[in-house]
């Protein structure tokens, strides 16, 4: 998982520039009936709080991720859209490379969401399923490239509400908060506990 995370900072460098290049391309149109968009996004600033089992709360706020899925506008101011989530919480801004036993909370989530156009904003609110989980990793040298070892890895099932709010920037790129609250876990000794992921979401959309 470390290093998944650790690639993912390659990836969101060669992201921004292919959406960059494509960013311009897109002519400015108002959302049509029938339209299929994909999107992709960078969840850049995640704030979890998880509760593993037979352990205490755990409440990070880190940076990288990665989300894409599909919209399907089925009336002039509304639309479906289904997603996966990756969230995570390495160090903040990923400026801070050290050694020791660190904390990482990821989040991987399933998501389906009813959405309004209000342009230029837009609101969703929907389903949210997650695999939601803990690691402790010991890392020997300060540097995030280094060797590591997992010393814990727990893990639990969820079930939960989502919400988004987003701003259109120009006809492909949004700014976005997303809350997702999970209230239900799949496991019989504690079926009621609150988790939540809050995210600050740079998104793009592009018609096919």
């Amino acid at each position: 998982m470390l290093n998944f995370i650790n690639g993912l900072r390659s990836l969101i460098l060669a992201l921004l520039c292919i959406s960059g290049g494509i960013l311009y391309s897109q002519t400015s149109t108002a959302p049509q009936q029938g339209d299929i968009r994909l999107k992709l996004g960078l969840p850049y600033i995640n704030s979890i709080s998880l509760h593993p089992a037979n352990t205490s709360r755990k409440s990070q706020t880190g940076w990288v991720g990665l989300e894409g899925g599909f919209e399907y506008q089925y009336a002039d101011r509304s639309f479906i859209a289904l997603e996966y989530s990756l969230n995570g919480t390495a160090e903040f801004l990923g400026l801070m490379d050290r050694a020791g036993d660190i904390d990482h909370l990821v989040s991987q989530s399933l998501n389906l969401t009813d959405n309004q156009n209000l342009y230029p904003f837009s609101i969703g609110y929907g389903l949210s399923f997650a695999i939601n989980r803990w690691l402790v990793i010991r890392k020997f040298v300060p540097d995030y490239f280094s060797e590591s070892e997992i010393l814990e890895n727990k893990a639990s099932r969820n079930l939960g509400l989502i919400t988004n709010f987003y701003y259109q920037v120009n006809s492909t790129f949004n700014i976005g908060l997303i809350y997702r609250a999970y209230l239900f876990k799949f496991n019989p000794d504690t079926p009621l506990d609150y988790e939540h992921v809050a995210t600050l979401d740079f998104m793009w959309r592009f018609c096919l």
